[in-house]
C-alpha cells in the first residue's frame, strides 16, 4: 500500500507543478513520445510534456497510454519504434514495429492518447509509405534519462485528459492493492457506529435461482486426461507439434506409444485412413510374433481392481492378420486383464471386448499383442471405464463429475474462454467438429498448449448438462480468435472476413436447432436425437 501512495504522490505533484509555480497555464504544450525498450519492449507508449521543451516532466512516470495487442502474451505484444502522426481532424495514429522478423507494422488511432480504436497489423511498407515522419529526436528526461521519440505541440486541454487518466488509474492501483491484512492500520482511529437493521418480510423481492452457475474450460488436460474418461491417451495418433508450439520435440502423431518386439517396426501412415477427418493411423509390421504396441496413457493408466473397461480399436489386416490381444500390466509388467479383439478384415472394421481388471494400480499400460507375423494398421484405440458418470458411453469420470455436480450448479458455461476463440481463426472452437461418431469428428490443437481429441464434445457437454440438473450455456466465438492467440499474432483483431460471416452465422442459428430443434423436423435436431 505505501508502493502505490508514493505512485499517487507522484502523480498529484506532477499535475500540480505548473501551480506550484504559481504562473498561468500555457496554452500549449510539448508532448514527448517515446518507448524505452524495458521489459522486452512490452511497455508500450509513453509520454512527458514541457512548456518550453527545456524542463520536462514525466506522465506517470512510463505510464503505458497503449501497448502492442499483436502476438500472444507470453512471447510477443511487443512495441517497438513507435512513432506519433498528427492527422487532419485532430485525431493521432502510433504506428510501430511488432518484431525484429516479420515485416509487419501496428496502428494505434486515438482521438486523444487516453481512448483506443482496434489495432490494425499491415505490411510495413504499405504502411511507412501512407505516412511522412519527421527526424525522431533525443530528449534527457529526469527520471528516464536520455529517450529517443517524436515532439508535437498540443493544446493544454489534450494534456489535461492525459494527465487525468493517469491520476485515476494511480487511484485505482491504490483500491487495488488494499488487503484485509491492512484493515487495522487503514481504520485505525475510527470510532465505531451502531446501526440498526429493519427487515421488511412484508415485502420480499424475487430474484433468479439461476444466478450460480460453474464455468469449465479445457486448460490444464481438464477435458483429455481430466473429465473426459478416455484412458489412452493420442488414441487417433493426430497429435501434431503444432499443438505445442514447436517447443517440444517429443511431441508428434506417435506420442505416448512405444511398440517391443524383435524386428518389429511401425509408422505413422496416411494411405486409405478411417476417415478423412481422422487421417493419421498406426501401421505395424511384425517380423515375430508377438509384438506389443503399448500406450502409456496420462502419466499412466489408472485401474481398479473388479472394474470393468471397454477395450476397442478400428482394425485394417495389410498383409496377413489374425487376433489381438489387449492387456492391462502393472508397473512390472504382469498382466492384471485382457480381452481378445480380431484384425482380420481388409477394410477398417471396429472391435470390442471388455477387459476386468484383478488388482488396482495407478500406474498401469495397456499393450495390444500381435501374436502374427504381417502388417496391421490400427486407430482410435480405446480404453474406457464402464463406471462413468451416470453410467454414460463415452462419458465422464465420476469422481471429478460428481465435485462438479456437489456444488448445485443451476447453469455450466462451456467450452471455455480462450479455447472457444482459439488460436488463430483456424483453431476457433466449431460446434460441428465436435458432434457425431468420435472417428469422424476433426481435432484440433489447445491453445493452451496441448490437445483436443474432442472425444468430450457438445453433445457430451450438453449430456453432462442434463445429468447435473444444470442449464447449458453455449459460448460461441464472437468471429474473432482470442487475445492470446499466437497463429498470425493478430490478438483479437483478426477477426473473421466478411464474405465468412453469413455461414458462421448460419453456423449458430444451426446450434440452436440442434439443441431446441424438434427432431422429426429438422436435420440438425435429429443428428443429436
Amino acid at each position: 500500500m505505501k508502493i502505490s501512495k508514493l505512485m499517487l504522490l507522484v502523480v498529484l505533484a506532477t499535475v500540480t507543478m505548473l501551480g506550484s509555480n504559481a504562473q498561468p497555464r500555457p496554452e500549449k504544450v510539448y508532448l514527448f513520445s517515446y518507448s524505452t525498450g524495458q521489459n522486452n519492449d512490452k511497455n508500450g507508449l509513453h509520454f512527458a510534456w514541457s512548456a518550453d521543451q527545456q524542463s520536462w516532466h514525466e506522465i506517470g512516470p512510463l505510464y503505458s497510454f497503449v501497448k502492442s495487442d499483436y502476438g500472444d502474451w507470453s512471447s510477443q505484444k511487443r512495441m517497438l519504434n513507435p512513432r506519433v502522426v498528427a492527422l487532419p481532424d485532430g485525431s493521432w495514429d502510433v504506428i510501430f514495429e511488432v518484431n525484429e522478423k516479420e515485416s509487419v507494422m501496428g496502428i494505434a488511432h486515438t482521438p486523444n492518447f487516453v481512448n483506443w480504436i482496434p489495432q490494425e497489423y499491415l505490411p510495413s511498407e504499405k504502411v511507412l509509405s501512407d505516412y511522412q515522419l519527421p527526424e525522431r529526436v533525443s530528449v534527457v528526461l529526469p527520471i528516464s534519462g536520455k529517450q529517443t521519440g517524436d515532439i508535437h505541440c498540443v493544446e493544454w486541454p489534450v494534456l489535461k485528459i492525459m494527465l487525468d487518466a493517469v491520476q485515476m488509474a494511480a487511484a485505482q492501483a491504490e483500491e487495488n492493492a488494499e488487503r484485509l491484512a491492512d484493515d487495522a492500520e487503514r481504520f485505525h482511529g475510527l470510532k465505531p457506529r451502531t446501526l440498526t437493521l429493519s427487515i421488511e418480510s412484508d415485502k420480499p423481492k424475487q430474484i433468479s435461482n439461476m444466478l450460480m452457475g460453474i464455468f469449465f474450460e479445457d486448460i490444464n488436460y481438464a477435458a483429455d486426461g481430466g473429465l473426459y474418461a478416455e484412458l489412452v491417451q493420442n488414441r487417433d495418433f493426430e497429435y501434431h507439434p503444432r499443438d505445442k508450439r514447436h517447443r517440444d520435440s517429443k511431441w508428434n502423431s506417435s506420442y505416448a506409444w512405444t511398440l517391443t518386439g524383435e524386428g518389429a517396426q511401425w509408422f505413422v501412415d496416411q494411405i486409405d485412413p478411417l476417415h478423412a477427418n481422422n487421417p493419421n493411423y498406426a501401421r505395424i509390421r511384425v517380423a515375430e510374433r508377438g509384438a506389443r504396441f503399448a500406450n502409456s496413457g496420462y502419466d499412466g493408466i489408472a485401474v481398479k481392481a473388479g472394474e470393468k473397461y471397454d477395450v476397442s480399436l478400428y482394425a485394417r489386416a495389410i498383409d496377413g492378420g489374425g487376433p489381438v490381444i489387449a492387456r492391462i500390466v502393472d508397473e512390472s509388467g504382469a498382466v492384471i486383464g485382457k480381452a481378445k479383439l480380431s484384425a482380420r478384415n481388409r477394410n477398417w472394421k471396429k472391435t470390442a471386448g471388455v477387459i476386468t481388471a484383478s488388482k488396482t494400480c495407478d500406474n498401469a499400460k495397456l499393450e495390444l499383442e500381435i501374436p502374427f507375423e504381417g502388417e496391421v494398421a490400427l486407430d482410435m484405440i480405446s480404453l474406457f471405464p464402464q463406471n462413468t458418470f451416470k453410467g454414460r458411453k463415452n462419458g465422464l469420470r465420476p469422481d471429478l463429475a460428481q465435485t462438479l455436480a456437489d456444488l448445485k450448479p443451476r447453469f455450466v458455461r462451456f467450452p471455455g474462454g480462450c479455447v472457444a476463440h482459439g488460436d488463430g481463426l483456424d483453431n476457433m472452437y466449431r460446434w460441428k467438429n465436435t458432434i457425431g461418431p468420435l472417428e469422424q469428428r476433426v481435432p484440433n490443437w489447445n491453445i493452451w498448449g496441448y490437445h483436443q481429441s474432442l472425444g468430450l464434445g457438445y453433445y457430451e457437454y450438453f449430456q453432462m448438462c442434463e445429468d447435473l440438473e444444470a442449464e447449458p450455456i453455449p459460448i460461441i466465438p464472437a468471429a474473432v480468435p482470442c487475445q492470446n492467440s499466437n497463429v498470425g499474432g493478430y490478438g483479437q483483431q483478426g477477426g473473421l472476413p466478411l464474405e465468412e460471416m453469413d455461414e458462421y452465422i448460419q453456423d449458430i442459428v444451426d446450434l440452436v436447432e440442434w439443441a431446441n430443434g424438434d427432431p422429426k423436423k429438422s436435420k440438425w435436431a435429429k443428428m443429436r436425437a
